[in-house]
């Protein structure tokens, strides 16, 4: 066999599907390497799972080339697994929330099997988005077909709001961080303190008034529908200088060509806002960077016993502004009395900067080489370590006997 056509074997593979996850319709993208002949996912050669959460508007799909390119640079023994939240989608039965409203609003649990009883408080805040995602992970966990993630390590990667999403699944969920290599978030908002006051002000009005928020949405949209007889080619028109990808901004015409998804968008978002606090929870992070994970030995963190974490952030951004990143080392050395704890707890958080990035950079294909190679030199970075970490543990008891 030539070489050109191993390389074409050892391409990664796509596959997209639609599951339900506590009632709600979701789309979901697996991304392995396989042979042409093989019809399913096969793990049994991959040692790390990537788990992938989105910034909202919650679309999976807008990252899947990004994921790719990842996966490319890795090579084979990685595979990946990303969602898009509940009620964000670009198909009909995904993003259709209103019509639950009512039925939700009579129990507070949502459906028990009902599907005519969703809680619609899942697609609609922060709390119902974090379960959404642990019932993602628990289905690859405990999935009838294979245990897809039995015996893998885990790294979590997320944009965004998905950064706080995964901060808090793990809180929640301390089984899944012994398995856990590291975290890694491109951009991550987890604090609602915005650089500029004007910004914070226009955001806290929007937080205060979401019904106001989402029927000038709804109406900016049937606006469109009038002045066109094509709502997406007015849309697509009205995108090309901020979404200059054309497949991210077809997902994007996609998306307003449904005006029911508007108040999935703007009720979470607005709820975001509401939810955050103004400072990062250091209790959570410092839980997280100081977890010990899996007992193995070739585990990545089994000589600190911490949890890695990797931000990388970039200028004007309104979301995750330059002093946020900046301020979880140094909040994470003044609020821990154990210096040592301290101060290992702060050198598991690494921070880059990127000048030539934005915080949507996911729709701007020039930024987003630049995001894959922080992502994957921050993986080989872990398994660097593991390997020096193994190779001290083999030499020490040698050492021992001099």
């Amino acid at each position: 066999m030539s070489k050109q056509q191993q390389q074409q074997q050892q391409q990664p593979i796509v596959t997209t599907s639609v599951v339900t996850l506590l009632d709600w319709p979701t789309d979901v993208v697996s991304i392995d390497f396989k042979k042409e002949q093989q019809q399913q996912e096969v793990l049994d050669d991959v040692h790390t799972v990537i788990l992938f959460i989105p910034g909202n508007p919650g679309l999976v799909g807008w990252y899947v080339p990004s994921l790719v390119q990842i996966l490319q640079q890795l090579g084979p023994g990685f595979a990946v697994r990303g969602i898009s939240y509940a009620g964000h989608g670009v198909t009909k039965e995904i993003v259709t929330v209103e019509p639950y409203e009512k039925s939700s609003s009579s129990s507070s649990s949502g459906s028990q099997g009902d599907t005519n009883g969703r809680n619609v408080q899942i697609p609609w805040t922060v709390n119902g988005q974090v379960e959404h995602k642990i019932a993602w992970i628990e289905r690859l966990l405990m999935t009838e077909q294979q245990e897809e993630l039995k015996g893998k390590k885990l790294i979590f990667l997320s944009h965004s709001i998905g950064g706080h999403m995964v901060q808090r699944l793990l809180v929640l969920r301390p089984d899944w961080r012994h398995q856990t290599s590291a975290m890694i978030h491109w951009m991550p908002f987890i604090r609602m303190d915005a650089a500029v006051a004007w910004q914070q002000q226009i955001k806290d009005t929007a937080a205060r008034h979401p019904d106001v928020v989402i029927w000038c949405g709804k109406r900016l949209l049937q606006s469109m529908a009038l002045l066109s007889s094509s709502r997406r080619s007015l849309a697509d028109t009205a995108f090309q200088s901020s979404i200059p990808d054309p497949e991210g901004r077809a997902l994007a015409v996609n998306l307003v060509s449904h005006p029911t998804f508007v108040r999935n968008f703007f009720e979470l978002g607005t709820e975001e806002i509401r939810d955050l606090p103004q400072l990062p929870d250091i209790s959570a992070l410092r839980l997280l960077s100081s977890s010990s994970s899996s007992d193995n030995s070739n585990s990545s963190n089994s000589n600190n016993n911490n949890i890695p974490t990797f931000i990388l952030h970039c200028p004007n951004d309104p979301w995750c502004p330059e002093e946020h990143a900046s301020d979880i080392t140094q909040l994470l050395l003044n609020t821990t009395t154990n210096s040592s704890s301290s101060s290992s707890n702060a050198s598991s958080i690494h921070l880059t900067y990127a000048s030539e990035l934005q915080h949507d950079f996911v729709v701007h294909p020039t930024m987003v080489p630049t995001a894959v190679t922080f992502c994957v030199q921050s993986i080989q970075k872990i398994y660097t370590n593991n390997s020096n970490n193994h190779q001290q543990q083999q030499a020490e008891p040698l050492l021992s006997k001099l």
